[in-house]
């Protein structure tokens, strides 16, 4: 999965209100903290819907951190910092992050992945090496 798929995952996970969580990665219907693959986690963080949407089991991954990198460059300049992780952590949960922000910053990041990817896309289709037929 690319960073852009991961992203729109994350944001059809994430496609409303009740199914974002702050503070934890995931909780269940009777509000119990559960990590982010479990059977029965019906809400989710931003780090905990990225780790849902791509199946990884742990925190930190290569995969996650691609993804983390993206959302950072949409995460708003006061919450950023050195920490990647941590800077994402902290916009999901600050008291004035509103679903509405959250969904403008996946946008941005969305759109960031998706012109990474073309640009992919196209160099892939540039450099490939012409057919040399021998005579």
């Amino acid at each position: 999965m690319t960073p852009f798929q991961g992203l729109v995952k994350v944001k059809e996970l994430l496609n409303s209100e009740d199914k974002w969580v702050k503070s934890v990665f995931a909780k269940t219907n009777e509000a119990y903290s559960v990590q982010a693959n479990h059977p029965n986690a019906v809400a989710w963080c931003l780090r905990g819907a990225i780790q849902h949407v791509m199946g990884l089991k742990t925190t930190g991954s290569y995969q996650e951190r691609e993804v983390a990198e993206l959302m950072f460059i949409g995460t708003p300049k006061s919450y950023r910092s050195s920490d990647k992780f941590n800077s994402i952590a902290t916009f999901n949960n600050a008291y004035s992050t509103t679903f509405s922000k959250l969904h403008k910053m996946l946008d941005k990041a969305i759109a960031i992945a998706a012109e990474d990817e073309f640009k992919n896309k196209v160099l892939v289709v540039v450099t490939k090496p012409a057919r040399v037929r021998k005579l």
